[in-house]
């Protein structure tokens, strides 16, 4: 019986470790995503200040 207790006691932890995981990840690629496009917005910015010279 304990054993038991403790593979569903060892699941549910990896199934939130996971989810976890998931969440940080997706939080990591909105950052980039976010990141990357203020870089573009930049050089976008840039280039026509340099064109209009």
């Amino acid at each position: 019986m304990l054993s038991t207790t403790i593979v569903i006691l060892v699941l549910s932890v990896s199934v939130a470790a996971l989810g976890l995981l998931a969440a940080y990840q997706q939080h990591q690629i909105q950052r980039l995503r976010v990141f990357l496009s203020q870089l573009l917005q930049t050089y976008v910015t840039n280039k026509k200040e340099t064109d209009e010279e």
